[in-house]
């Protein structure tokens, strides 16, 4: 299992195998997806699957709005649905906070 994940850590093959609001992953999991071989995002999802932070570890060739890599958004209630956030903060590893 996977430190601080009781779901553990799973790797995707794709970017939209990463779990959604309406595509929900295991309770308490880390999805990790790599694109040839390097760790592009992450994202963890809450007791009942539902994602509640995404960890981009690039700028998304945008270093303006991106200047800190790696940096998380949080999942909230927009327009009635669950999506990113565009606000970021920068991840550490250690500031995450469930």
């Amino acid at each position: 299992m996977g430190q601080g994940y009781s779901g553990g850590i799973e790797n995707v093959e794709n970017e939209k195998s990463l779990p959604t609001y309406k595509q929900r992953g295991r309770h308490n999991t880390r999805y990790d997806y790599y694109q040839n071989g390097k760790l592009k995002s992450s994202r963890i999802t809450h007791a009942n699957g539902i994602p509640i932070k995404s960890i981009h570890y690039s700028n998304h060739g945008n270093p303006h709005l991106h200047p800190i890599v790696p940096h998380q958004h949080s999942w909230e209630l927009i327009d009635g649905q669950w999506k990113e956030s565009s606000e970021w903060t920068p991840y550490s590893g250690e500031n995450y906070e469930r």
